[in-house]
């Protein structure tokens, strides 16, 4: 990672910093997640060809978002030119997805797993197995450090580790500088955070929602609402 690049991103308010878990994090307004101190990089809930199997299903909804959300990833990984990838579940919508892309838009995605030194699929509920031919090791959960990163939270907690997951797609309302704005979100407190979802198609559950807030403890809670390529530390 180039520190010149992330300073700039923190001057102009395009990333932010997290202390979690011990651990100094990077949320940036793309709705990835940096490591430094591991040079990886997170992203949670591609959901990579919904555009088409929502349009399967009745939905007349353009089929471009997998090339979207794949434009935002290239252009993240070449912002922090990190070691280590990391999806944290639904990278895929369907266990069809792979299948009903066009063999130019799989070869974009391998090309872009290709680029770090390594790259971890995490499953998720939408996509519990992923293809053989999809470079890339996929596991169920990983542990680095004191840090535990899956698809959904692990309702029990582990001794001496923290939890990092997507699933939710938190979102949030909020009133800056007398505008009241919504966006995605992270969302953390000193045991639990949770991505944004990454994928262009992706909707959010607000945070306010029972079946998110109820997994943080509430005095130490903190967001970082992102919107229109900025983000803010709530």
């Amino acid at each position: 990672m180039n520190t010149a690049i992330l300073f700039q991103r923190l001057q102009s308010k395009q990333a932010s910093m997290v202390n979690f878990a011990g651990n100094s994090l990077v949320a940036d307004a793309s709705g990835a997640l940096f490591w430094p101190s591991h040079n990886m990089l997170l992203v949670s809930d591609l959901h990579f060809e919904k555009g088409s199997f929502l349009a399967s299903h009745g939905n007349p909804i353009p089929h471009y978002d997998s090339r979207k959300t794949l434009q935002s990833l290239t252009a993240v990984i070449a912002t922090y030119l990190p070691r280590h990838v990391l999806c944290l579940g639904d990278s895929f919508h369907d266990h069809n997805a792979w299948q009903r892309l066009p063999h130019q838009e799989q070869d974009n995605i391998t090309n872009v797993v290709e680029m770090p030194a390594q790259w971890t699929w995490i499953l998720g509920n939408h996509d519990p197995d992923l293809p053989s031919e999809l470079p890339g090791a996929k596991v169920a959960e990983l542990v680095i450090d004191n840090l535990l990163f899956l698809h959904e939270p692990d309702r029990d907690d582990r001794q001496d580790m923290a939890q990092v997951f997507g699933h939710f797609h938190p979102k949030m309302k909020k009133t800056i500088a007398r505008q009241r704005i919504t966006g995605r979100c992270f969302m953390y407190d000193n045991r639990r955070l949770v991505l944004p979802a990454f994928g262009a198609y992706t909707g959010g559950l607000s945070v306010k929602d029972p079946a998110l807030s109820e997994l943080f403890n509430h005095p130490n809670v903190h967001q970082q609402l992102m919107y229109q390529g900025k983000i803010y530390p709530l």
